[in-house]
């Protein structure tokens, strides 16, 4: 029994000693080791990018401490898995420098150090070597593939873009892009420091165009790609008419618009054919000139007036590029006659240029205008007899707006009628006369021959549409007779008037014989003494009329006002035509004048009020009461609140600016078939919401879009989760904007059986953070840990088993 004992003893010690031997030791410090590459210290993980071979610097020694009799016993420098160093060191440290070899791209350094107590230490580090200069591929004009030369290509229009994007893994310091045709350079563009991306626009000439793309980096490493890009007109021109109406009432027919070409505008034409065959009108709107490389002809403008007969028209336009490509326009306009008041002249024999210029000949002078002329004559007749005495046509055929004439025609002895006669295009005669005493020489006269008072008005004109003015003078005027100026008044007359509001005609009554000259100006809106009228009344100004006179206040009385305001002008004031009053300015002071509503005269509303004399007068809106003001008060304040709903609704017009300012991505490796998860910022600068949509390529191929909406002046951020099945290194870009590099590879052998390992321990027994350094640690590191880990199981698992069976045995010989 006692020999079985100590047998069994025996054996349970040597495997204790064998589990004893199997189990790491505890080993002492590991040497000390430093690597610098160029002078700058490497640790593990580290990467140094240089153009050429980098001095490596090696200094080891045992650590601090250890026994006298440990020393260095070998020193290891591997590059890309190559050694190309293995020194055995003579004592306790090593100093030592190499330049090895690398290849372009990305190298693996490691250095381990081995002193003669079985110490180690190493570092691992990446030398970025660029030998390779920059790759540039085109997006526009127009696509090339990566890594490839920039073949010749073509371009249709003289404003080209170059878009496109640069490979590099270094810093591009300089990008050159250079033109020239026909020998002569014409621009070269230089980009210090561009992003990955790059966009321009140059004009290049039509033709053959050498272009020079150049890419420099930091390390200087230039590439260069010269290429050949053929400017062709081959678009069409662009041709954009303003409002056209199908229907007209007016004689006068406007063509407006604007024609553009890519190249050069050559001509534009438009034909009126009228569908009868009668008449056929041809014009050349922009007219043919030799080309030229210039912007003047790149767009043009033009409005043209064509008169028109009654009838119907087929109308083209054509604008005309250099190389004959032709845009063309057709619709059909239909000439029709217009109500009998809108094609009316007004005919006006001109009293200070109709004169006798001999016994019995008077030059007549007179107009037909704002109308339809179609035929104008002049007779003179006897008064007492009615018998015609010359008869004159002095124009006829062509319909015309405006015609002004001076005519010989004989009169009699006596007072003669003289008649101007104004036939429009509907048939219907206009006439004015007057009468001539060409005994006395006198013209204007009444029928008896005696002189009536002259009137004479004198239009002037600052150029201004929203100001006019005119000189009045009366003569031979009688104290209590009403003179009208001018004294042949018609809804078509006027003393002065601008492009709104028409002064048609003023009646005063003078108080005693006298000549009088008045001046007389016109004002739209709030400019000069409207401000002040508005101040002092509350109520709206339409315009002002400053009648300005020599005579005394009282000598001029009795003073009846006739105005015109058109209805769209009325619209944008805000004045109801029917609350419109006159107001008189006298001492300082406004007083509202009794105005009536006198309706309406085509798109004109009329008004007529009376005065007490002759001052500055303001025409607006009605006298405000304190309803009314607390009224206007209501109505200004919805109007407040349109307008800020309009500015929040964004209906004013505001524009959205939308960029992507940033692209991220949360890892730069995955495995095939691995998920990479993208950031891009999208900012919208403008002043109102804007939809964006956000492209997503991987090597300039779009894999995925989103749209995302940004109000102003602020940001929002776009996800993408793409998965890539293929290896490869792919550029991340979104819109353009990049997010740098990622590399799509398997894992190695250590990574994959970490990863397999880690992945069957139970959930949480070893942190994420753990298992991604286990993966990383060097393959003979974790062989000894887990050759470890096994050995302890093994004795632990065989020493229980002898334990039961000892156990068991005692229990049978009992």
């Amino acid at each position: 029994m006692e020999r079985r004992v100590r047998a069994a003893l025996l054996c349970l010690s040597l495997l204790l000693s064998t589990a004893a031997a199997a189990a790491p030791v505890a080993a002492a410090e590991p040497p000390s080791l430093t690597v610098t590459a160029d002078g700058e210290t490497m640790a593990d993980g580290d990467r140094y990018s240089t153009a050429t071979k980098p001095r490596l610097a090696v200094d080891a020694s045992v650590a601090a401490g250890t026994p006298a009799n440990v020393s260095l016993v070998e020193l290891i420098v591997r590059v890309n898995g190559k050694t190309v160093h293995r020194s055995t060191p003579d004592g306790r440290s090593v100093e030592t420098a190499l330049r090895p070899s690398l290849s372009s791209g990305n190298n693996t350094v490691r250095v381990i150090v081995i002193d003669s107590a079985d110490g180690v230490e190493s570092t691992q580090f990446t030398v970025y070597k660029d030998g390779t200069a920059p790759f540039i591929y085109l997006q526009q004009p127009y696509e090339t593939r990566p890594l490839y030369a920039i073949p010749d290509g073509e371009a249709t229009g003289v404003d080209v873009t170059f878009e496109g994007n640069l490979i590099e893994e270094s810093t591009v310091q300089q990008l050159t892009l250079s033109y020239e045709n026909g020998g002569n350079v014409s621009e070269t563009r230089n980009f210090n420091e561009p992003d990955d991306h790059f966009e321009t626009t140059v004009r290049l000439a039509r033709g053959e165009n050498n272009v020079t793309l150049a890419a420099r980096d930091s390390f200087d490493n230039t590439r260069q790609y010269r290429f050949v890009v053929n400017v062709t007109d081959g678009a069409g021109p662009e041709l954009r008419l303003d409002d056209i109406d199908t229907e007209t009432t007016a004689h006068e027919y406007t063509i407006s618009g604007s024609a553009s070409d890519d190249v050069w505008v050559r001509e534009v034409t438009a034909s009126f054919d009228k569908q009868d065959g009668n008449h056929t009108v041809n014009e050349t709107v922009v007219s043919t000139r030799s080309y030229a490389d210039s912007d003047d002809r790149r767009e043009v403008s033009f409005s043209e007036d064509f008169l028109l007969e009654l009838g119907t028209y087929d109308v083209t336009v054509t604008v005309t590029d250099h190389t004959g490509n032709e845009t063309t326009r057709t619709f059909t306009v239909n000439r029709t006659v217009r109500d009998a008041e809108a094609i009316a002249p007004e005919v006006r024999i001109l009293q200070d240029r109709t004169l006798f210029i001999g016994n019995r000949t008077l030059f007549v002078s007179a107009t037909a205008t704002d109308g339809e002329t179609e035929r104008v004559s002049v007779e003179t007749r006897n008064t007492t007899t009615n018998e015609t005495l010359d008869y004159t046509v002095v124009h006829s055929g062509r319909i015309q707006e405006t015609v002004e004439f001076a005519t010989r025609s004989t009169v009699g002895p006596g007072v003669s009628t003289v008649i101007v006669r104004a036939t429009d295009a509907s048939g219907a005669e206009h006439t004015a006369l007057t009468y001539v005493n060409a005994t006395s020489g006198e013209t204007f006269v009444s029928e008896s021959g005696t002189r009536t008072h002259g009137v004479r008005i004198t239009p002037l004109s600052d150029g201004d549409p929203r100001t006019a003015s005119a000189n009045v003078l009366v003569d031979r005027v009688e104290a209590n007779e009403s003179v009208r100026i001018p004294p042949d008044a018609t809804d078509r007359s006027h003393v002065t008037r601008t492009a709104n509001v028409t002064l048609t005609d003023l009646s005063i009554t003078p108080a005693e014989a006298t000549n009088f000259t008045l001046y007389v100006s016109a004002t739209e809106g709030d400019a000069t003494l409207g401000s002040e009228f508005t101040a002092a009344t509350d109520a709206t100004a339409v315009g002002t009329v400053t009648v300005e006179h020599a005579a005394a206040d009282d000598a001029l009385a009795d003073v009846t006002f006739r105005f015109r305001v058109n209805d769209t002008y009325l619209n944008r004031t805000g004045v109801a035509a029917q609350d419109l009053t006159l107001y008189r300015r006298h001492d300082g002071n406004w007083t509202a004048l009794e105005t009536s509503y006198r309706g309406t005269v085509g798109d004109q509303h009329v008004v007529e009020a009376h005065a007490p004399g002759l001052s500055v007068f303001a025409l607006g809106s009605a006298p405000p009461t304190e309803s009314q003001d607390g009224g206007d008060s209501q109505t200004d304040g919805g109007q407040e609140n349109a307008s800020d709903a309009d500015d929040t609704g964004g209906d004013d017009g505001g524009t959205a600016k939308l960029s992507v300012t940033n692209v991220t991505k949360n890892t730069s490796r995955i495995v095939p078939n691995g998920t990479v998860l993208v950031n891009a910022t999208v900012e919208n600068s403008g002043t109102a919401d804007g939809t964006y949509t956000a492209g997503l390529a991987l090597n300039v191929s779009i894999v995925d879009t989103k749209n995302v909406t940004v109000p102003p002046n602020e940001s929002r951020t776009v996800t993408f989760e793409q998965q890539v099945a293929e290896e490869g290194n792919y550029t991340v870009l979104v819109n353009g904007s990049s997010g740098g590099f990622l590399l799509v590879k398997k894992r190695g052998l250590v990574g994959s059986l970490v990863h397999t390992v880690v992945g069957f321990l139970p959930t949480g027994l070893i942190p994420d953070a753990v298992g991604n350094a286990l993966g990383g640690l060097p393959l003979k590191l974790i062989g000894m840990a887990l050759g470890g880990l096994v050995g302890v199981i093994v004795v632990a698992s065989l020493g229980l088993r002898l334990l039961q069976r000892l156990g068991g045995g005692s229990g049978e010989s009992e």
